[in-house]
Order: structure tokens, then C-alpha cells, then sequence
């Protein structure tokens, strides 16, 4: 169900610059502040590629983007592979007290809906940022960042095969300035391609992260299409087996500017009970049974919640078993009926301790502390066509950009 292909990748040329000193973080992540301490000192930041100061960006940045990744290509600083390749690509961390590693590929994934071809999202997107990247794309005629997907590996046959691949020395390999541990190894080897391309072909992929540049590839290929050209087709993704075990995805807390109406929706239909702060783990794992759970904090006083029993057939199914869509569904929703409304009142963190600061600051009036989840729920909501709330799942860390890249195709 799933189609990918080897391509001919640019990277950074390491006698030039150091690859881990100029990756950065996905566009979508890079705020003002970081963006400019990214690129301070750094004239070769892949983060000039793919991010300006504003977005949308000012007039003529994309063509200049084109020039600069032409002038860096004529300069030696990008070089260009000899041999189509399928790249390993693994990174290490540790976030919230967990380490992560992740090992998966990079990557060309068919992006059309034709010939049972199934990309899997499950949030929302928005138009602004969907042309901006597809503007870039268009512009410059390269994929510059890949989205991140994943499926189920639960035997962990592909992992496997996928590591079987690994058996030259990294084209980069070293610790970035985010602490982020990165190697990537490149197989052209045509057997592992073909044989990993028909494991592939059998699995449904969800997006992970790169909503926004997935849509984005597929009006790529409709604007190719009606130009008659056989272009865009594709899109330059990292995909990743997961399993039982842990992989580096969190949820995504809810800080509230206003709560007028808050203590009437939760009353008709949560059970709340109040807690101290010692409780609050021991809530979680005392009620992992129950649905909708989450600890709502308010200046002085702490509640645990759950949805009431006769309230759960009121939501899909394949929704119930996720926190945060009972969350939206049966309080968030109702509270702030509108979209836009939400987006003004509504702080998002997946780090609790920015949302006590928060309400310590009187930032916000309520916050909302929502419990791990098992990434296999998202994965089946969103087989079955159900798009969770905006900003549901952090996965972290992110696919860093500037490791490789390719000319649309």
C-alpha cells in the first residue's frame, strides 16, 4: 500500500562543513528568536532554506532560496550522490526523562491516492502553510525537508531488516547543538532496496509530523499534472517501524485564558475529584481504565477527571481509548465552539512544567494535564478516517533537516 523509491540525495560536503553543525529543526518549529540564534555565525545553516524571519515570507525570498542552494551546489557545499540510495538514518536523545532511539529510512513515498497507495494523517491543516511550502517547493524544484512516518512493525521484522542494511561507515555521524545524536548511513545496494521496497509495499504509513508538507507535495503534483508533466509524485520522507516499546511520542497539554462555563460542562459530564499534588501520578495509574482522564489545575486547587460511564457512547469508538479527543469532544468543543476561538484561547504545551509556569505567571486560568498514550490508538483512529484536535501528538525529536535532500520527482 505504501510506494517508495530510491533517489540521488544532495548532502552537505563534510571537507567543506561540519553536517551536524548546520542542521536544524523542521520550518514549522523554528520560531523568530530561534531561527536568528540558529543561523548567528553560521552562513550555511540549512535553516536559510527553509525558514525566513515571517511567514508567509517577504517577496522574493523563495527565489532566493533557489539562488543560494544553486550558488552553495556551484561552491562545492552540496554534493550531489552518484548512485540512487535509500538512506538508515538513526538519532538518540533524552526528552521528559526518557531516551529515545529511532531507527528508520529516508526515503521517497509516493504521495498520490491511486493504485492503493495509503498515507495516513490525523490532524488538521491549514492553507496559509500549505502554500508557503508549496511555493518553496515549486520555486527551488527540490525537496528540502522530508515528513515523518510511521507504521506497525509489531514482529519487528522490517526494523530488523532495516538494521541489516547498516554495514558501512556513517556519511554523518556526531551530536548537533541540540543535543541530538545523529547517524545516517546511505545502501544503494540494489537487492536491499528492492527487497525493502516490497516489505514497504504491504504497510499503511501514518504521518507523524508534516502534515503541512504532505499536502503541500500533492498540490506540487497537481500543478505538474495539469502542465502535463510527469512531476511531484512524490515526497522525501523519514519512515519508521514502531512496536509495543516506547517511541519518543507525548501528548500535548492544554493551558485554558478563560474557564467561564468550565465548571458546568465538566460537571454534566466528568467525575472530578479533587487531589493534591502528591496524587497526581498515582491518579493516572489508578484509573488507566477509564476514558477521557486528565488533571485539571487551577490556582489553588487540583482535580482528577474522567468522562462518566454513560457519557462513552456518545464518541466513536476508535476515539474513546484517546484522552485528548474525549478531552475536545465532550469539554474543549463545547467551551469554545469556535476554531478560531480556540486558537486565541488555547496555549499548548507537551511540557508540564511550562504550563505551571503559566498559571503561576496568570498567563492562562486553567491548566490541563493530559496522560501518556500509546501511539497504536492514533494509528487506528486515523486508519479509520478520524482526524484527532490540532496538536494532539509531539513526537519528538523531529526529523532534522539538512541531512539529505533531492530534486522533485
Amino acid at each position: 500500500m505504501a510506494k517508495i523509491e530510491a533517489f540521488k540525495g544532495y548532502r552537505y560536503n563534510s571537507q567543506k562543513v561540519n553536517p551536524v553543525e548546520v542542521l536544524c529543526p523542521p520550518y514549522d518549529i523554528i520560531e523568530k528568536d530561534m531561527y536568528l540564534k540558529i543561523i548567528n555565525g553560521n552562513p550555511y545553516s540549512f535553516a536559510t532554506l527553509i525558514r525566513s524571519e515571517t511567514i508567509p515570507p517577504p517577496n522574493g525570498w523563495y527565489e532566493e532560496v533557489k539562488k543560494k542552494i544553486s550558488e552553495w551546489i556551484k561552491k562545492g557545499i552540496f554534493l550531489e550522490e552518484e548512485k540512487p540510495s535509500i538512506y538508515i538514518y538513526r538519532h538518540r536523545t533524552t526528552f521528559l526523562g526518557r531516551e529515545i532511539e529511532r531507527t528508520g529510512i529516508i526515503a521517497l513515498l509516493y504521495n498520490r491516492d491511486s493504485e492503493g497507495n495509503t498515507i495516513i494523517p490525523h490532524e488538521k491543516t491549514y492553507d496559509i502553510f500549505k502554500k508557503d511550502r508549496f511555493e518553496l517547493a515549486i520555486t527551488t524544484g527540490f525537496h528540502l525537508e522530508p515528513i515523518f512516518c510511521i507504521f506497525p512493525d509489531h514482529d519487528e521484522k522490517i526494523k530488523k531488516f532495516i538494521e541489516s542494511g547498516i554495514s558501512s561507515t556513517p556519511v554523518i555521524e556526531g551530536e548537533g547543538t541540540d543535543g541530538i545524536s545523529h547517524q545516517l548511513w546511505k545502501n544503494c545496494d540494489e537487492n536491499f532496496i528492492e527487497n525493502l521496497k516490497n516489505l514497504i509495499s504491504s504497510k499503511a504509513l501514518m504521518i507523524a509530523d508534516g502534515h503541512h508538507r504532505f499536502e503541500a507535495s500533492r498540490m506540487v503534483g497537481d500543478y505538474f499534472e495539469k502542465k502535463g508533466e510527469d512531476v511531484g509524485k512524490f515526497v522525501l520522507s523519514f519512515i519508521v517501524p514502531f512496536s509495543e516499546s516506547p517511541m519518543g511520542v507525548y501528548p500535548i497539554h492544554r493551558g485554558l485564558k478563560k474557564t467561564e462555563g468550565l465548571e458546568r460542562i465538566l460537571k454534566e459530564n466528568f467525575v472530578s475529584i479533587k487531589i493534591n499534588g502528591e496524587e497526581i501520578n498515582s491518579f493516572f495509574e489508578g484509573n488507566k481504565k477509564e476514558n477521557g482522564k486528565f488533571i485539571l489545575f487551577k490556582r489553588d486547587e487540583i482535580y482528577g477527571c474522567y468522562l462518566k460511564k454513560e457519557k462513552i457512547s456518545e464518541i466513536h469508538p476508535l476515539l474513546k481509548n484517546l484522552d485528548v479527543a474525549v478531552l475536545h469532544h465532550f469539554l474543549i468543543d463545547i467551551l469554545f465552539p469556535e476554531e478560531n476561538e480556540r486558537g486565541r484561547i488555547l496555549n499548548y504545551t507537551p511540557i508540564p512544567e511550562k504550563g505551571f509556569e503559566m498559571l503561576r505567571n496568570g498567563e492562562i486560568e486553567a491548566f490541563i494535564l493530559l496522560p501518556d498514550f500509546y501511539v497504536g490508538n492514533v494509528f487506528e483512529a486515523a486508519k479509520g478516517s478520524l482526524k484527532l484536535p490540532h496538536k494532539s501528538t509531539y513526537f519528538y525529536p523531529k526529523i532534522s533537516s539538512g541531512m539529505v535532500f533531492c530534486k522533485l520527482k
